[in-house]
């Protein structure tokens, strides 16, 4: 779901691996909006503030 997600919302690795895998069966719904632009009906958990891609600690 998350791999979908990321792909889908075109976000960053460092983005991707900072989310919560969801629970089991665990849903998610992607919303059309006004602006013809999907959206997740609620967020992912974020276990921690994404790192900047190639620096590493």
């Amino acid at each position: 779901m998350r791999l979908f997600c990321m792909r889908w919302f075109h976000w960053t690795v460092a983005e991707f691996e900072s989310l919560a895998n969801p629970g089991n069966a665990e849903m998610r719904m992607l919303v059309l909006g006004e602006n013809d632009r999907y959206t997740l009906d609620r967020p992912f958990v974020r276990w921690r503030d994404p790192e900047p891609y190639g620096i590493t600690g």
